[in-house]
């Protein structure tokens, strides 16, 4: 909607509105008038009730002395409806308003009760209540159907009065209101109408106060400056007026209040709430009130950002054609219809030999050469007949009988009526022509030259038949002299197998279908032997663009495909083992997947071979040794494989095996089964015997793969769940290994975003002493709340933590906790400063630089005495990189940490060195604890376990105690502290805390 047509339907509402409001001030006026001049006498006609002649009761008099009979044709000639009633609702008095209302003669009303008359007695009655409980007269709207069918809707003025003589009366002086009501209704509607249209405006409308603020917008006012309607209503145009634009609006809006304009518009900037420039043209107008006094300010905004920046652009862009022309190295001019010039670039003025004032009008051909005129005139004449542009060639004579030749373009401007309204011109300086020319003989020397002694071939054949001309640089790598190999042509070199490509190619180059081309040949040479080549054929032409001859460009790159090819070989070999690699290897798979798809069925499987504890050698015997072992093992493999199979190592100690054309499932375990026989035999290294084994995964190719890739990742899960499993044995793949991987990768996946969210939980286990069934501390175990899956257990994400190094940012946090946790209880229970705190510590803290750093700083910030703190290691941990992990331990009990080592007797054997470290604690594992009771091997395991500590100067810690058997069995072998389920699960800390204000002493549950 333009704003013009707003404008006209904001007037024609307004027009309406106010002769509404019109027609209901003389209503009222009307009325006010009826119930001044009759109220007193009417109810001294009816009722006799004597009038306060009071001096306050002015025109007292005059109505006493009215006359009855004219008082009742004064009334009946009322057009408002007037009713008197005694005190028991029945009828004295009606006008002639009244009966035309209820649609009743006034017979039928004198002396009748209204509750004939009006349904709505209640009402009635309702209101006469208000009357004498306020005692004054009370007003209300009363709808009805009279008598005849016709709905009205009644204003009632209602009063009550009592004569001299105790008599009382019910008097109603009443108005129809349905038309008023009807109008009022229009009136509103009218309204809704019109704040509906301003809101929807497209532009912005607002009442703004003499000083500025915002007293009521529209929608379209925020949309064009960003803000709501709320919160343009705690500010002022001000504060949205662009800084250096409040000025002038300033003294433009002070020019309206004094009546020196009657409005005013102005494009001015204002600034968006997101802090960009919007520009808008605003229409100011001043409301005035009934005495011309300024009220406040009506502004409509127009949004003109885009016509600004349209208005902008075309700025910039004449800018740039005026700049183009002013440094186009070609000389331009504009003529206008009739031929005269009205702009010339610089160039075209230096070209000219004129000034820029000489060259308009006609001066711009006053230099043209006298000889070439008429071309210029002939060329501007065809251009206006043919609205086509036209190129020619002339001269302009300069001063000093300069000559300067110039290639002219021209072509017509023309309106939408193809009128032409100029012409546009376009000269290049072509004097130095003749100076190329001779550049160019010269450039056919060169070219001999250059052709004969070129350090690569070339040769110029002719169209359809031999060469015409070669040099020696084609000679040479193909052993023939320049006259034997006239008589031949390229197609007669090329290998036989590559001949077809060529002449496909060089017909292409003959149809013009292709400018040139490129191709890789063998050829022979003149010993038969092949020579690689590159060679590059153009078709040369004459002036007139026909056909001459081909030239050929040969390159001899016999050595680069040597070394190509060793490239190529590199690209999929592994250099260690000679095997191919990971690309080469999954190339094959793809082109075995190929295969099944046309015959499915052929079978194929896939082994992905992981070396066990390879590690462990590459460590402890050095890199070089790991080598030669994987060298060993590519040798072996290939050894016990058919020559159909392929091996390839993928990397590190990984191999895949591809058996092709086998018959089923049988023949991919027998081929697991002989690799691990022949890998299980010892290999000899530099005179050291290593035994090793492997961990296979097997995966059957099938149709339902896509990629290579997909398979080798199957077989890599089956390998997995072989080192899962036990390594040293093979595993064939299937789908739930799948969805086991995806789900193990997901849980890393929350596992990090676990980390970030502090999702984990500390939960304490009591450790107690066997002796004094007393408290003598707790174990931190790490407990992970899942917002999804729950609680989940630390054997399903403890093993992926390791994997994947969170053991590291896991295990700092449980140890901070743990500390703070047990500094927390020693200051609430002073009876707890002697338990002790134990804290898993993976392998991978312990190879962490920081780690010694990293306690200390836990210390330090939780205050904990480093005494209350035991670090537990695993067995496993012992076995890696002993030196290491003995100096990190020594440094930690140099700082009276105590340590305990965890899971004892599950591991690899450590007794030959378990001396060699600061062990304060063996833990025994709960997989001895729990048999204890089966047989007495298991029992005399955990007591070798016992007295193998107390022989070292160590404590036991029975893990896993839940029967008072099992409870009497180790105190009997002497082992000093237990936990299990038997004392108490782990607990959070608030239970843990609550045990701890028990002071709890087991005895009693031992007896129980």
């Amino acid at each position: 909607m333009s704003e013009r047509q707003l404008a006209t339907q904001i007037e024609d509402l307004s027009k309406q509105i106010a002769e509404l409001q019109t027609t209901l001030q003389a209503e009222i006026k009307a009325r006010e008038y009826v119930e001044s001049l009759l109220w007193k006498q009417e109810i001294a006609e009816n009722t006799a009730k004597p009038l306060d002649p009071s001096p306050g009761n002015p025109g007292v008099e005059h109505l006493l002395n009215w006359d009855p009979q004219l008082a009742n044709q004064i009334v009946n000639t009322i057009a408002d409806p007037i009713f008197v009633q005694s005190e028991q609702h029945r009828y004295l008095m009606v006008n002639d308003a009244f009966c035309q209302l209820v649609g009743y003669r006034r017979e039928q009303l004198i002396g009748q009760s209204d509750e004939r008359i009006f349904p709505q007695v209640d009402l009635f009655r309702k209101q006469e209540k208000r009357v004498l409980a306020w005692g004054s007269p009370v007003e209300y709207e009363v709808h009805f159907t009279n008598a005849v069918g016709t709905t009205h809707i009644l204003s009632t003025k209602l009063s009550y009065f009592e004569d001299g003589s105790g008599e009382k009366f019910w008097v109603g002086i009443g108005r129809e209101i349905s038309q008023q009501k009807e109008m009022e209704l229009t009136m509103l509607e009218c309204q809704e109408r019109f704040l509906d249209i301003i809101d929807q405006a497209a532009v912005g409308i607002a009442q703004l106060s003499l000083d500025g603020q915002f007293l009521w917008t529209n929608s379209g006012f925020g949309k064009i400056v960003g803000y709501a309607d709320s919160e343009l209503l705690q500010m002022s145009f001000q504060d949205l007026t662009y800084a250096e634009d409040v000025g002038p609006s300033l003294e433009l809006c002070q020019a309206l209040i004094n009546g020196l304009i009657p409005k005013f518009s102005k494009e001015k900037r204002y600034v968006h709430k997101d802090g960009s420039v919007v520009w808008g043209n605003a229409t100011v107008s001043l409301a005035r009130n009934s005495e011309d006094k300024p009220k406040y300010f009506v502004v409509v905004l127009t949004d003109i950002s885009d016509r600004k920046r349209t208005e902008q652009a075309l700025q910039d862009s004449e800018h740039r054609y005026y700049s183009l022309m002013q440094v186009s190295p070609v000389g331009i001019f504009h003529l206008d219809a009739s031929g005269e010039c009205v702009y010339a670039n610089p160039h075209a003025c230096e070209i000219a030999g004129l000034g820029l004032v000489e060259m308009l009008g006609e001066g711009w051909v006053q230099n043209i050469h006298p000889q070439d005129r008429l071309v210029v005139f002939e060329q501007l004449q065809y251009i206006h007949k043919h609205r086509t542009k036209v190129s020619c060639k002339y001269r302009f004579l300069r001063a000093n009988n300069q000559v300067n030749w110039v290639l002219s373009e021209a072509i017509a401007q023309c309106d939408k009526e193809d009128k032409i309204t100029g012409y546009v011109w376009t000269v290049t300086n072509i004097s130095e022509l003749k100076v190329t020319e001779e550049a160019l003989r010269q450039s056919e020397e060169q070219f001999r030259h250059t052709f004969e002694y070129a350090p690569i071939g070339m040769a110029i054949q002719s169209l359809h038949g031999p060469f015409l001309r070669v040099n020696q640089g084609l000679c040479e790598p193909l052993g023939y002299t320049a006259e034997e190999l006239l008589g031949k042509s390229f197609a007669d070199l090329i290998h036989p197998e590559e001949v077809t490509a060529f002449l496909e190619q060089k017909q292409h180059l003959l149809a013009a279908k292709i400018a040139s081309f490129q191709m890789e040949n063998r050829y022979f040479a003149k010993d038969g032997h092949v020579v690689h080549a590159l060679l590059k054929m153009v078709l040369v032409r004459d002036f007139m663009g026909d056909p001459l001859h081909l030239l050929g460009q040969f390159v001899d790159i016999s050595d680069r495909k040597q070394v190509e090819q060793q490239l190529v070989h590199d690209a999929f070999h592994d250099a260690l083992t000679g095997l191919p690699n990971r690309a080469m290897f999954l190339e094959r798979v793809s082109t075995a997947l190929k295969r099944i798809k046309r015959y499915p069925n052929q079978l194929f499987a896939v082994l992905f071979l992981d070396v066990d504890r390879f590690k462990i050698v590459n460590d402890s015997m050095g890199p070089v040794m790991g080598d030669r072992l994987l060298i060993a093992i590519a040798d072996k493999l290939n050894q016990c494989l058919r020559s159909t199979d392929m091996v390839a190592r993928l990397g590190g100690d990984e191999f895949s095996i591809l058996l092709e054309d086998i018959k089923d499932i049988k023949d991919a375990t027998k081929a697991a089964d002989r690799i691990l026989e022949i890998l299980g035999s010892p290999f000899t290294l530099n005179g050291y015997e290593v035994v090793t084994t492997a961990s296979i995964g097997i995966a059957m190719l099938s149709p339902a793969y896509e990629q290579a890739e997909q398979v080798l990742r199957d077989a890599d899960i089956a390998m997995y769940r072989a080192k899962r499993a036990g390594k040293a044995r093979y595993e064939i793949f299937d789908k739930v290994m799948y969805s086991y991987a995806l789900g193990l990768l997901q849980l890393e996946n929350d596992l990090r975003r676990a980390i970030e969210k502090r999702e984990f939980r500390v939960h304490y286990q009591p450790i107690t002493s066997l002796i004094s069934a007393t408290l003598t501390g707790f174990e931190a175990l790490v407990r992970w709340a899942h917002p999804e899956k729950g609680m989940i257990s630390p054997v399903e994400f403890i093993p992926i933590a390791e994997e994947t190094g969170l053991i590291v940012p896991l295990g700092e946090w449980v140890l901070r906790e743990a500390c703070q946790q047990i500094k927390k209880w020693q200051d609430e229970f002073p009876w707890t400063a002697s338990l002790k705190m134990s804290v898993n510590l993976s392998a991978k803290q312990l190879r962490e630089r920081h780690l010694i750093q990293t306690i200390d700083d836990i210390l330090m910030e939780t205050n904990l005495n480093p005494n209350c703190l035991k670090l537990e290691i695993t067995e496993s941990v012992l076995m890696e990189n002993t030196d290491v992990v003995a100096k990190i331990l020594w440094q930690l009990r140099s700082r009276n940490i105590e340590l305990s080592l965890d899971d004892f007797g599950t591991g690899y054997s450590s007794l030959s060195y378990l001396h060699s470290f600061p062990v304060n604690t063996v833990k025994i594992d709960r997989s001895f604890v729990s048999r204890m009771n089966e047989n007495e091997e298991n029992s005399e395991i955990v007591k070798a376990i016992v007295t193998l500590a107390h022989t070292l100067g160590m404590d036991a810690v029975a893990e896993g105690i839940e029967t008072s058997e099992q409870l009497a069995q180790l105190k009997s072998l002497a082992c000093e502290q237990g936990q299990g389920y038997f004392f108490s699960k782990p607990l959070d800390s608030q239970a843990a805390t609550d045990l701890l204000a028990k002071a709890p002493n087991w005895l009693n549950h031992e007896e129980e």
